[in-house]
C-alpha cells in the first residue's frame, strides 16, 4: 500500500500537470487568429491585332476579316500529306495601343498572375485511298 507521502507526491504531480495543461490551452487559444478577405477583379479594355508577316498588323475581329495564312509545303509533301507530316504558318499577335478622345494614351495596369495562351490549332488530316480522297 502506498504511503501518505507517496500519495501526496502523486497528487502534487497531477495537480501541476492539470495547471500546466489548462494554462497551455488558454495561452494557445489566446494566440490563435484568423484573417479573411475577398475581392473582385475584372479585365480591362484592350485590343489585339494580328499579322501574317510580323510587320503589318490589322484587326481580324470577325470571320469575314480573318487573316489568310500561307502554308508552304516542302517539295516532298505536295500532294503527299500524311498524319505524321507537319506544316505551319506564322501568325504574330500584339496589343494595339489605343488613344482616348482626349488624345491621352490609355494607361494599362498590371496584374500579377498568369495569362494562358491556347495552343495553336492543329488540323488532323485523314488520308484515304482511291475514291476516299
Amino acid at each position: 500500500m502506498a504511503t501518505k507521502a507517496t500519495q501526496r507526491k502523486v497528487l502534487a504531480v497531477l495537480a501541476g500537470g492539470l495547471v500546466l495543461g489548462v494554462g497551455t490551452a488558454v495561452t494557445l487559444a489566446a494566440w490563435n487568429d484568423s484573417e479573411f478577405a475577398n475581392g473582385t477583379f475584372t479585365a480591362g479594355a484592350f485590343n489585339l491585332q494580328g499579322s501574317t508577316d510580323g510587320t503589318a498588323y490589322a484587326d481580324h475581329d470577325s470571320a469575314g476579316s480573318a487573316a489568310t495564312l500561307a502554308f508552304t509545303l516542302p517539295a516532298g509533301l505536295v500532294g503527299n500529306m500524311s498524319p505524321t507530316s507537319s506544316v505551319y504558318a506564322g501568325f504574330w499577335v500584339r496589343r494595339h495601343h489605343q488613344r482616348r478622345r482626349s488624345r491621352r494614351r490609355w494607361h494599362h495596369g498590371r496584374c500579377r498572375g498568369h495569362v494562358e495562351l491556347r495552343p495553336p490549332v492543329v488540323l488532323d488530316l485523314s488520308v484515304g485511298a482511291g475514291s476516299d480522297l
